[in-house]
């Protein structure tokens, strides 16, 4: 599981729906999640990919229902092995007889009493997020999510230097002085052919210079932090969505301090983590400021919190430069 927590969700009541599943969202995003819940309103209706969702959730009408005819068949077909919640207005027992005739097992069933559905769906998702918060798992999300944001930030550096040429390009001259004399100059794996293809870097190959393995995600970081504090038309609007986010009290932006932190220090804490276990049994991955950073739930949430809040920032700033 990545960041996005799926369901599908085979309900035709559109006023029912809407409601619980309002409050379903509401959860998840509690939980430092993205929720994407996909209804299916007809049983003939096509599912592609019944893998790709977390759980299933399905209205099980006894009357020759084709929602639940469909919903059976897929998990046999499919071989869908993660949870299904099989609800009708007709009751558990009903429902749980219905089902143990079709010889499903390890299915869950509910009442359509939200009292009774809502709380099995939010144990449900517990359930699956407490599997994903392995090391393993979450080291993917954090990779899968700062290489998406790399491209994000070079995206943001280009449409900055855009600006930059349409004013009167003192920024701009700036920009390539601080790509040359910090950025290069201060590169630390000395390879030969990246520095000589960019030495005298004049910026006319900033896209490629982005697209480089060797300019990385520190680097780019810096530059859209040096990139932001420059004096452009969209400024005002980059400011107000920074500080909505920081409070710093209208200070300077120091976006790169932040994201190194958020960001990229739990990113090599988890690449180069060989965990080792104290003597409470807790998962021990590295030191930050001196201090154990232990690998539990918490985390992990604290982990999730701050990736979607940057992606959040970055679509912002990409507003903001429109």
């Amino acid at each position: 599981m990545d960041l996005n927590y799926r369901i599908l969700w085979f309900e035709d009541n559109d006023e029912w729906f809407e409601s619980i599943s309002s409050k379903v969202e509401k959860y998840i995003e509690g939980k430092n999640l993205k929720v994407s819940i996909n209804r299916v309103r007809r049983g003939d209706e096509k599912v592609s990919d019944y893998g790709a969702y977390e759980i299933m959730v399905v209205d099980y009408q006894l009357e020759g229902d084709t929602y639940g005819n469909t919903a059976i068949q897929a998990i046999r077909d499919e071989k869908y092995y993660n949870d299904v919640i099989f609800y009708s207005s007709a009751g558990n027992q009903n429902i749980s007889k219905v089902l143990s005739e079709e010889g499903l097992q390890g299915v869950f069933t509910s009442d359509r009493n939200r009292k009774e559905l809502l709380p099995l769906i939010h144990s449900l998702v517990d359930k699956s997020l407490r599997r994903s918060e392995s090391i393993v798992n979450i080291r993917g999300v954090v990779m899968d999510s700062t290489s998406s944001y790399d491209s994000m930030v070079s995206e943001l550096i280009l449409k900055l230097c855009d600006q930059f040429t349409a004013s009167d390009g003192e920024s701009l001259k700036n920009i390539i002085d601080y790509i040359n004399t910090t950025l290069l100059m201060n590169y630390n794996e000395k390879s030969n052919k990246f520095l000589q293809n960019y030495s005298e870097f004049d910026g006319d190959k900033l896209n490629e210079l982005l697209e480089e393995r060797e300019f990385n995600s520190y680097m780019k970081i810096r530059l859209l932090n040096k990139a932001l504090c420059m004096d452009y038309s969209n400024k005002a609007k980059i400011e107000e969505a920074y500080f909505e986010v920081f409070d710093e009290d209208g200070s300077k932006m120091n976006f790169m301090r932040h994201y190194e932190e958020d960001v990229l220090q739990h990113r090599n804490d988890l690449a180069h983590a060989s965990p080792k276990f104290t003597e409470k049994g807790e998962m021990f991955i590295g030191k930050k400021g001196g201090k154990d950073i232990i690998f539990n739930a918490e985390l992990c949430d604290n982990i999730r919190a701050n990736l979607i809040k940057y992606e959040q920032l970055f679509k912002k700033f990409d507003q903001a430069l429109q």
